[in-house]
């Protein structure tokens, strides 16, 4: 089965290009573009039919249903936005655009959003640049200056009547600060490996620019199909990322690792939404520089159900595995979208590291919502009651609250969120099985042994400009000096867990065990809107963390220049 997993993608295209219809791409992964629908959803105070909002990316065609389907804007700056919304999406519109009255050089820019774009019976076609510029001095580390370069191109599409295609590219040289290094490094297992990229973006392999360990070039690309296999199933095949949450951060699955390979089913209808993800992931591990990366894999289901007009709860359960050098490949146990994948792992006696976990959001009276996460893993019922402190009671926890027009001051928002993971959640202690891809996290960049609490404010004082605070505090348990276990770094080996090998103990593990540290993050950004997708961005952060062995103390002012790109809070 060395090839099972290309074997079932094509398997799955084969079976879908005949019957299926014109079919949507989705919306590329922004948290400020998708703030502002899951805000529109909120003020709207039902869940909408058309979406299931904890799982993220959204089909365009559905983005623009939702869209359509709103009562008139309470104001010129919400219906300034909605507009927006609708322009980046107006393929779907039930009533076409006009043109725009000044293209440039007759071919482009016919629309405001598209520098290039083709429309007829056989193709829809969006072609446009991307530029990511940002620049700006930080104190407290061993440089002076911080940037990041990136410019390339976005392109997506219809093949009618069956094919939808989506590509990204862009190549990048970043100078990052020395504590985001250190944080690469802390998850990068071999010395001679060029550190991954964290943060948004988020990227694997990079390489040092002109010999520099703190600037680096690295090259972005996301691509995908979609096909509809039928009025209520589509299929998504390719290299991009997932969310699920209405969270700041998400304990299940979030965008904080690189892009990865797989297969997603979706099956909507209408108040149910069920989906299948089947991934390949990689494990780079500590092998040599000249050797190929293994693979792992990643099963998925997640449910999704609106209980009620202003209650959806979602459950889902997971499955990272990989297997022996005599059986390599994806298990075709796992393909079944109708069982539990806990029973399959059981019934063939292995050891893959299975996680469940409930999501849930309420929306209160067009003002508010309410939203949770809670993954449990490995956990043993008995121990997990008793409030002991067993090893294996391995779970995490969120909490957040939403609430718009906060005072009465119109478009000024607060975002409140806790999360908690316990020691040595997402590990594993089979080699690769661990919920990462490419040595970054699948879920929280904190990995585990830790609490964190974030406050958001975010204020629109005008249709183009935009201003955000967050605030961060984390408290966790880190496992330096002397090559500790105490459950934070989720690569780790949970068997070598430091009570065990000390005191041959499976108990006395608490919450934040380790090297007590603390984190304080302050970041403040404004963005104003040029002309659409075109933004200028400053940014002021403030970071400090701390413990009995160090303390880093860092503050970081920057300008931007953005073009159809997602704002880069690599710095988080």
């Amino acid at each position: 089965m060395r090839n099972g997993f290309l074997l079932v993608c094509c398997y799955w295209a084969y079976m879908v290009v005949v019957p299926c219809k014109a079919q949507s791409v989705y919306a590329p992964l922004d948290p400020d573009y998708y703030y502002g629908l899951q805000r529109l959803e909120i003020q709207q105070g039902y869940f909408s039919s058309f979406l299931h909002s904890h799982a993220l990316p959204w089909e365009r065609k559905k983005i623009v249903s939702f869209l359509e389907s709103l009562p008139p804007a309470h104001d010129s700056i919400e219906a300034f936005t909605r507009k927006m919304y609708l322009l980046d999406n107006r393929e779907w519109l039930s009533k076409p655009l006009s043109p725009s009255l000044k293209p440039w050089k007759k071919h482009f820019y016919l629309y405001p959003n598209d520098a290039y774009a083709v429309q007829n019976e056989a193709v829809d076609l969006h072609i446009n640049p991307v530029i990511n510029w940002q620049i700006g001095s930080i104190t407290g580390g061993a440089q002076r200056y911080v940037s990041l370069n990136g410019r390339g191109i976005e392109i997506r599409g219809t093949l009618y009547p069956s094919i939808g295609f989506y590509s990204y590219m862009t190549e990048n040289i970043a100078r990052i600060p020395d504590y985001v290094k250190d944080y690469a490094d802390t998850f990068n297992r071999n010395a001679l490996r060029k550190q991954a990229m964290p943060g948004m973006p988020s990227e694997g392999h990079t390489k040092w620019f002109k010999k520099d360990p703190l600037s680096l070039d690295f090259f972005s690309a996301r691509g995908y199909l979609t096909f509809k296999a039928s009025k209520y199933v589509s299929v998504q095949f390719g290299h991009d990322k997932n969310i699920i949450g209405q969270g700041f951060r998400s304990m299940i699955l979030s965008d904080n690792a690189a892009p990865y390979l797989f297969l997603k089913i979706n099956t909507h209808i209408n108040k149910v939404q069920y989906q299948q993800i089947l991934a390949q992931l990689v494990n780079p591990d500590t092998l040599a520089i000249d050797q190929v990366f293994p693979k792992k894999y990643l099963a998925l289901h997640h449910l999704s159900l609106h209980l009620t007009p202003t209650w959806q709860l979602g459950f889902t359960e997971s499955i990272v595995f990989n297997r022996d050098s005599l059986e390599k490949g994806f298990d075709l146990n796992y393909l079944n979208p109708v069982i539990l994948y806990r029973f399959v792992e059981s019934f063939q006696g292995s050891g893959d590291n299975a996680l469940l976990a409930l999501d849930f959001s309420h929306l209160i009276n067009k003002r508010a919502m309410l939203y949770g996460q809670l993954i449990l893993d490995e956990f043993i019922i008995k121990e997990l009651l008793s409030n002991s402190t067993f090893w294996a009671n391995k779970y995490g926890v969120q909490l957040g609250f939403k609430y718009l027009n906060l005072a009465n001051v119109a478009h000024l928002d607060w975002q409140t969120e806790g999360n908690l993971a316990r020691p040595y959640l997402y590990s594993h202690q089979a080699s690769g099985q661990h919920y990462s891809h490419y040595n970054q996290a699948l879920a929280h960049p904190l990995g585990a042994n830790f609490v964190e609490w974030v406050h958001i404010l975010r204020y629109q004082p005008s249709p183009r400009l935009q201003l955000a605070t967050h605030y961060i505090t984390a408290l966790y348990g880190a496992d330096k000096p002397n090559s500790d276990n105490w459950g934070q770094n989720i690569l780790l080996d949970y068997t070598t867990r430091t009570r065990l090998k000390r005191f041959q103990d499976n108990y006395g593990n608490t919450l934040l065990q380790g090297l007590f540290t603390h984190l304080h993050l302050i970041n403040v950004r404004a963005s104003y809107q040029v002309k659409p997708k075109t933004f200028l961005d400053f940014t002021f952060l403030y970071r400090i963390n701390k413990n009995a062995m160090t303390t880093q103390q860092n503050t970081i002012f920057m300008l931007g220049f953005r073009w159809n790109a997602a704002f880069a809070k690599m710095y988080f």
